[in-house]
């Protein structure tokens, strides 16, 4: 039902290896030099958006339950960096949203919670979470949800965000026993406003090891009071099947997002539209292609590579509105920032990596920005926490 308009062109690029150091300082304040004279209307619209692949996997990436505490310190630093770098207003009542993947929620087992507070051996962390697993598939009506979104809203983080979306198991299978769905899609929103509407869809097309979680989209909807403005916000993880699998689920994703749009619309005057997430294609793929023909989509995200390899771009974030494609100058892409400390710039997935996925995010400026002033190599370096 849109009209159709070409995708923004992005090169691609191959980024400079970025030396980063650990940054345990406490005294860095955020402010906006020289803010603009027009400060965020209260339930206006988005100030900022970010999106980041956290990497939490159990039996996938090492001391998962640890690093939950850190991922929001170093989201919220690159979020709050990038408003201040790009000189988006944070004054009155600004939204910022932060998409996450792989934040993976699960039944909780025994010794979980100490594992949560310090790191732990190879071999006690693999026999937690073979314990649960067990007793998950034998007997899981009689245990609670480790519920990784809520550990991650509660964690230490220097943006004051309100609300947390894909929490409390919501995208949890809840069969009483003899279930393989070990895990949930993973998917979590965090943002600095109660959310008018949210929900969940679990994708039908689960493959392989895919069928021990339950990958979808999760989306929420910020309304004004007025009903002068809403943005609408998907939050996806595709899975890492073929092309034809992808274009499945994307089939799906469409569905939701034309759903909820036609939904919406009609009752309020603007509608813009964000989708985020780790796509798993690259741009030149023809199920992201298509997709985003179909949808009429822009490209916000810069089109660098996000993965470990630092080889292709598979997270993005795209825009749609009702009311007019978004110029260049109306908003600002951060470069993707790697968190990790490797010297040569890859991601070797060791012990203290927080993720084998790069943070990216888009700001929106309260006056237009001249592209040519803005400085992308500002982010080869980054700031990262542990």
């Amino acid at each position: 039902n849109h009209p159709e308009r070409e995708i923004q062109n992005t090169v691609q690029t191959t980024l400079e290896p970025a030396y980063l150091e650990p940054d345990m300082s406490t005294a860095h304040k955020y402010s906006v030099d020289a803010p603009p004279s027009s400060p965020n209307p209260a339930d206006g619209p988005i100030t900022a958006i970010s999106s980041w692949n956290c990497w939490g996997i159990p039996f996938g990436s090492r001391n998962c339950l640890y690093r939950q505490n850190h991922w929001r310190e170093f989201n919220d630093r690159q979020l709050l960096d990038l408003c201040d770098r790009s000189r988006a207003s944070l004054a009155g009542d600004p939204l910022l949203v932060s998409c996450l993947q792989e934040t993976w929620s699960f039944k909780k087992g025994p010794g979980m919670a100490g594992a949560h507070t310090k790191k732990i051996g190879k071999a006690w962390e693999l026999f937690i979470f073979i314990l649960s697993a067990v007793i998950r598939v034998f007997c899981g009506f009689c245990m609670k949800v480790w519920d990784t979104q809520t550990e991650v809203f509660k964690s230490p983080g220097s943006v004051h965000f309100v609300a947390v979306v894909g929490n409390k198991g919501v995208s949890l299978c809840h069969r009483p026993c003899f279930s393989l769905r070990l895990m949930d899609s993973g998917l979590c929103i965090l943002a600095t406003r109660q959310p008018t509407q949210e929900g969940f869809l679990c994708y039908k097309l689960a493959k392989n090891e895919e069928r021990l979680v339950q990958k979808g989209c999760l989306w929420c909807c910020f309304i004004s009071p007025d009903n002068s403005c809403a943005t609408l916000v998907f939050n996806t993880h595709l899975c890492t099947g073929s092309l034809e699998d992808k274009w499945s689920q994307l089939e799906e994703l469409m569905g939701l997002v034309r759903a909820k749009t036609e939904e919406i619309g009609p009752t309020v005057g603007t509608i813009s539209v964000f989708i985020c997430g780790d796509f798993n294609l690259g741009l030149g793929d023809w199920p992201l292609d298509n997709f985003a023909k179909q949808l009429a989509l822009t490209h916000l995200s810069t089109g660098r590579p996000t993965n470990a390899q630092r080889s292709r771009a598979i997270d993005h974030i795209w825009h749609w509105s009702n009311a007019k494609v978004l110029h260049p100058s109306e908003f600002v892409s951060s470069d993707p920032i790697a968190p990790w400390t490797n010297p040569e710039g890859k991601c070797m997935r060791c012990l203290d990596d927080l993720s084998d996925h790069m943070w990216q995010g888009v700001a929106f400026p309260a006056t237009a920005s001249d592209p040519e002033a803005w400085d992308q190599q500002q982010y080869s370096a980054g700031q990262i926490f542990y």
